[in-house]
């Protein structure tokens, strides 16, 4: 009986089994054995029916069962395998006995789901083995109660090679991620699944469950460190972390960045800052990005990036764990040219403003020519709103300005390149 995995052997007179060894069943396509009798689960003996049960192990039932989708089956029973009433006698050799089977057509059923909501591991465990090639993510669903609407599984089998009741599979991070948020908010998780989720190994699909409660464990685990790459060009600091993150939190004054002898803490300027999905994105202040350029381009020293705990927190308000002096592993250089974005010259106090695209810390009166005169001993002060301030009160311009501008004369202002 291949539903219930019982083997049922009619042996006249049978009183008690004396070597199941003796007893084999073989497939009819080669003649291969399938398993001995003194391996089943179980066996009895009915002398009054003279009928020998043996209960099956779910493997083997399973072995039967996908043995006759292809061949026939047949039993052996060696010469003393069982006993008649008064034990005088033993039982003949039989063999290549037909075996009838009664198929299989009993549906598997859930027994339970589990998910482990650190590792992201979905387990489900039916009552009978079932067929893992058959496994069909997109007809399960999952949601919790709140925060996780119903939407189809987004997961691969992780035990596929394995033969027995469960069926494990790994959610991606981002299902993981919000499942974990909703456990931690104390909602429930359930589940449903369509009949061509899984079927057993002799082709029956699964009992459809609807609403199906899934028992979890919480993520207990901080996010770890991942990886950071600086973009000296854009001004950015990425941080990877080794999951999702909660994407409202971040303590830029537990990041600090290193070089050398020096440090910078992230937190101590106007730095602003982005979370998507495992990654915090921080765009530095210009005054942060100037400094970092400054040490970059000294050399000599790798840029690192320590990370104290809590700095970001997970899905489940895990706080991340602390890292010391983890190498950028990344860092793009500031390879654009500064570009002159506003300028304004004010004749009262004497001075040019001019406004850049980005900070510029050095000033070469010679490289400025106004109005024909090239501003070789002008003094500048630079500010780090990407400012430029040029006084011209030791230049002969003055008036020449004020007249320039009186008559309605272009003032021409050229910076060389250089």
């Amino acid at each position: 009986r291949l539903a219930d995995g019982v083997l049922e052997v009619a042996v006249s007179g049978v009183t008690r089994i004396d070597d199941a060894a003796l007893v084999t069943v073989h497939r009819d396509s080669d003649s291969a054995l399938l398993f001995a009798a003194d391996t089943a689960q179980s066996a009895a003996v009915d002398s009054g029916l003279e009928l020998v049960t043996f209960t099956l192990t779910e493997a083997q039932r399973v072995t039967a069962v996908e043995t006759v989708q292809t061949t026939t089956l047949s039993i052996d029973a060696g010469a003393g395998a069982f006993f008649d009433e008064d034990l005088s006698e033993a039982s003949l050799a039989v063999q290549g006995l037909g075996i009838t089977t009664q198929a299989d057509a009993v549906s598997p059923q859930i027994l339970s789901a589990a998910i482990d909501l650190q590792s992201g591991e979905l387990t489900l465990t039916f009552d009978e083995y079932v067929d893992l090639t058959s496994v069909a993510p997109g007809y399960g669903e999952i949601a919790a109660t709140t925060s996780v609407p119903t939407q189809a599984l987004d997961a691969t089998l992780s035990n596929g090679n394995s033969l027995g009741a469960t069926a494990v599979l790994q959610l991606s991070e981002t299902q993981r991620s919000a499942l974990s948020f909703a456990e931690a908010q104390g909602e429930g998780i359930t589940s449903n699944f369509a009949a061509a989720f899984i079927a057993d190994h002799a082709g029956n699909s699964m009992v459809e469950v609807s609403g199906y409660s899934v028992s979890a464990t919480a993520d207990s685990t901080g996010p770890q460190f991942a990886s950071a790459s600086l973009d000296l060009e854009a001004g950015e600091l990425q941080i990877q972390a080794s999951e999702h993150l909660l994407e409202d939190f971040a303590d830029l004054s537990l990041l600090q960045l290193n070089f050398g002898g020096d440090s910078l803490n992230i937190g101590s300027a106007s730095a602003t800052w982005s979370i998507a999905t495992d990654s915090l994105t921080i765009v530095l202040s210009e005054d942060q990005r100037d400094s970092i350029i400054t040490w970059s381009s000294n050399g000599g020293s790798a840029i690192t990036l320590t990370t104290s705990e809590g700095a970001m927190k997970d899905a489940a308000g895990n706080l991340l764990q602390a890292a010391s002096d983890q190498i950028i592993s990344s860092v793009t250089p500031d390879s654009a040219q500064p570009t002159l974005t506003a300028h304004e010259i004010r004749l009262g106090p004497s001075e040019i403003h001019l406004t850049f695209s980005e900070y510029v810390p050095t000033f070469d009166g010679t490289k400025f020519t106004l109005h024909g005169v090239v501003l070789t001993s002008a003094t500048a002060v630079s500010g780090f709103d990407k400012s430029l301030v040029i006084s011209l009160n030791t230049l002969p311009l003055q008036d020449t300005l004020v007249e320039a501008y009186l008559s309605n004369t272009p003032i021409d202002l050229n910076i060389d390149a250089s």
